[in-house]
C-alpha cells in the first residue's frame, strides 16, 4: 500500500512537473468567455460578488470565476490548480475502485492511463475557460459516486467521506455549466441505490441515511445558497439567468414560429423576425438593434460562408444577440426588470400564436432548438463522429497558440492567472506604455530550452494514447461484447460490467447533447465541450475490459 501511494505521488508531480512550463493562451477579446471570466474572477477577488448587473453577470454558471478567484488568493497558479484538481480526482477513482480491483498494479493501470490523459493539456483548455475544470470534476464525481456505491453495505462512518466528496463535486460541476443534466445518470444510479439500501436494508439506521443524502442535500444547498445571493445582489433568484422560466420563455417563444424557408443552424431567420416585430410591442423595441449591419450575423463572427447565408444570426449566437438587444434597449437594470421583459415578449408572441395571427409550434420554453425530423441521420452520424473524436484524440495537441487583446486586459489575465501568457501581445509598444503594462516576459534561454523539451514529452505523449487507444478501444468493443453474451446466457450483471455500462449511458447522453447542438446551432464536437468525456471513456474501457479478464480467471 505505502509502495502503491509513493508511486502516485511521483506520478502526479512528474505530471505537474511537465505542465509546470505551459503558458495560459489569452484571448482578451473573448468577451462572452475567457475575458468575461477573468472580469467576474476580478469583482470576486475584491469581494463585490459578480460585479455590476448588466446582460452578461450571470449568463453563465459563477463556479469558474469563483474557482479563478480562491486560486488567485490562494497563490496558486491557475493551470496549476485544475491539474491539481484532475489528479484528485484520479487519486480518489483509485481508491473508489479498491474493492473491485484487488490487484494493486491493475489499479495502478487505470490511475496512470487516467493521469496523463492528453486531454489535460491540450492547448483548448490552457484557455481561461471553465472547459479547463470540466474533466476533473466529472471524473470527481464519477469516482466519488462509484466509491459510495461499491462501499453501500458499510456504516454510516466508512461512507462520510464518498458522501461529501461527492456532494462537494456535484454542487461544483452543476454550477460550472448550464447542461449538466447529463450527469444525471451517474448520479441516479450510484447514489439512488446506496440510499435505497440504507433505508430498506435498516429503517431506523437514520446516521446512514443522513450520511447518504449528502450528495443530494449539498448540491441543492449551493444552488439557492448561490441564488439567494443573486436575489440579494440583481434581484432575481437563479444561478444563470438564461435558465429562468421568462428567459427561457422568451426564447422558446420566438423560434416557435415557423420561418417561411428553414435554414441551417438558424432559430430564428431575418424573415422570421420582420413578421414577428408588428405582432410584439416588446420584440419591435430590439428592432433597431437587430437590423443594425453586422450586429451578431454570421458575417461579423467570422462565419461568411456558412450555407445559410451571412446575414443570419446563427443559432450559436442568437442567446448572445437577444441579451445584448434588450441591453441596448435598456431593460437590464435589474434580474427583475430583465424577467418582466422576457415574460412580456414570450406573452406578446404566444398570444400572436394562439390567435393565428402568426403560423407557429407548439407552445415552448427552452434553449434547444424545435426538433424536425431531419435532423435525426445528422444527429446519429454526429454521434459517431464524436465517439471517434473521442477512441482517436483527433485535434488534441499541447502546442499552444497565441495571445491576443489588448494590453490592459492581457496584464489582467496575467495578473489572475499568475501564469506566463503564449506567445506575443498583439498590441503596440505604444499602447503598453499609454496603459503602463510591460506586456508578456520573455523568458530566459535555459527556460526557453527546458519549456520545449517538456512539451515535447508532452507531445509524445499525445502521440502514445492517439496511436494506442484506437486498439484498446476494439479491445472494449470486444470485452463488450461478451460482456452482454454472459449477461444474456447467465442473466446476472457484474458490479463492474453495471458501473461501466452506467459511464457509457452517461458519456452517449452528452454525446447526444452535443450532436444535437452540433447539427442544430453551431460546432460542438470540439475536444474543449466533449473533455469531461475523455477521462470517463478510458475508465469505462478499462472496466469493460478488466471486468471480462476476471471473469475468465
Amino acid at each position: 500500500m505505502v509502495v502503491l501511494w509513493v508511486g502516485m505521488a511521483l506520478l502526479i508531480l512528474f505530471k505537474l512537473w511537465l505542465i509546470a512550463d505551459q503558458p495560459v493562451i489569452a484571448l482578451a477579446d473573448a468577451s462572452k468567455d475567457d475575458l468575461l471570466f477573468v472580469q467576474l474572477a476580478d469583482h470576486l477577488v475584491l469581494f463585490d460578488w459578480l460585479g455590476p448587473y448588466d446582460n452578461l453577470t450571470l449568463v453563465k454558471g459563477p463556479f469558474y470565476p469563483i474557482w479563478i478567484a480562491v486560486a488567485f488568493l490562494a497563490g496558486v497558479p491557475l493551470l496549476l490548480s485544475q491539474q491539481i484538481l484532475y489528479a484528485m480526482a484520479c487519486v480518489v477513482t483509485e481508491r473508489a475502485l479498491q474493492p473491485l480491483i484487488v490487484n494493486c498494479l491493475s489499479r495502478m493501470a487505470i490511475f496512470i492511463l487516467l493521469l496523463f490523459n492528453p486531454v489535460t493539456f491540450t492547448w483548448q483548455l490552457t484557455r481561461v475557460l471553465r472547459d479547463g475544470l470540466y474533466p476533473g470534476l466529472a471524473l470527481l464525481v464519477t469516482g466519488s459516486a462509484i466509491g459510495l456505491f461499491v462501499r453501500r453495505h458499510e456504516s454510516a462512518r466508512s461512507l462520510i467521506g464518498w458522501a461529501v466528496t461527492c456532494g462537494l463535486a456535484t454542487a461544483a460541476f452543476w454550477l460550472t455549466r448550464e447542461e449538466g443534466v447529463w450527469i444525471l445518470p451517474v448520479l441516479v444510479p450510484f447514489v439512488g441505490w446506496t440510499m435505497a439500501v440504507a433505508v430498506f436494508s435498516n429503517w431506523r439506521g437514520w446516521p446512514k441515511i443522513a450520511v447518504v443524502t449528502l450528495p443530494l442535500a449539498l448540491p441543492l444547498l449551493a444552488i439557492h445558497a448561490v441564488s439567494l445571493t443573486n436575489w440579494i445582489h440583481y434581484s432575481v433568484y437563479t444561478t444563470v439567468e438564461v435558465k429562468t422560466p421568462e428567459f427561457k420563455a422568451a426564447y422558446g417563444a420566438l423560434t416557435r414560429v415557423r420561418a417561411a424557408e428553414h435554414k441551417p443552424q438558424v432559430p430564428v431567420t431575418k424573415e422570421t423576425r420582420q413578421r414577428i416585430y408588428p405582432q410584439s410591442p416588446a420584440f419591435a423595441e430590439l428592432q433597431p438593434s437587430f437590423e443594425r449591419e453586422g450586429f451578431w450575423t454570421l458575417r461579423a463572427v467570422d462565419q461568411e460562408n456558412h450555407p445559410s447565408g451571412s446575414d443570419e444570426i446563427g443559432g450559436g449566437w442568437f442567446i448572445w444577440a437577444l441579451r445584448d438587444a434588450a441591453a441596448e434597449a435598456g431593460y437590464f437594470g435589474s434580474g427583475a426588470q430583465a424577467a418582466v421583459f422576457f415574460q412580456r415578449l414570450a406573452n406578446e408572441i404566444n398570444a400572436a400564436c394562439r390567435e393565428k395571427r402568426l403560423d407557429c409550434l407548439p407552445k415552448r420554453a427552452s434553449l434547444m432548438p424545435p426538433w424536425r425530423s431531419e435532423y435525426l441521420l445528422p444527429v446519429m452520424k454526429t454521434i459517431f463522429s464524436g465517439f471517434k473524436m473521442l477512441v482517436t484524440f483527433s485535434g488534441v495537441s499541447p502546442t499552444p497558440a497565441p495571445s491576443r487583446g489588448l494590453a490592459v486586459y492581457l496584464a489582467l489575465f496575467q495578473d489572475l492567472a499568475r501564469e506566463r501568457l503564449s506567445g506575443q501581445a498583439t498590441s503596440s509598444a505604444g499602447e503598453r506604455q499609454a496603459t503602463g503594462v510591460a506586456g508578456i516576459e520573455t523568458p530566459s534561454p535555459r527556460q526557453t530550452q527546458l519549456a520545449k523539451w517538456k512539451l515535447s514529452l508532452l507531445e509524445k505523449i499525445t502521440v502514445i494514447y492517439q496511436s494506442t487507444i484506437p486498439y484498446f478501444a476494439i479491445a472494449t468493443l470486444v470485452a463488450i461484447g461478451v460482456w452482454l453474451f454472459r449477461l444474456i446466457r447467465l442473466r446476472k450483471i457484474t458490479t463492474m460490467g453495471f458501473i461501466a455500462l452506467i459511464i457509457t449511458i452517461a458519456i452517449c447522453v452528452r454525446l447526444l447533447i452535443l450532436a444535437m447542438i452540433d447539427v442544430t446551432s453551431f460546432l460542438a464536437i470540439i475536444p474543449e465541450y466533449s473533455s469531461p468525456l475523455y477521462p470517463m471513456a478510458l475508465l469505462c474501457a478499462s472496466l469493460f475490459v478488466m471486468d471480462i479478464t476476471h471473469q475468465s480467471r
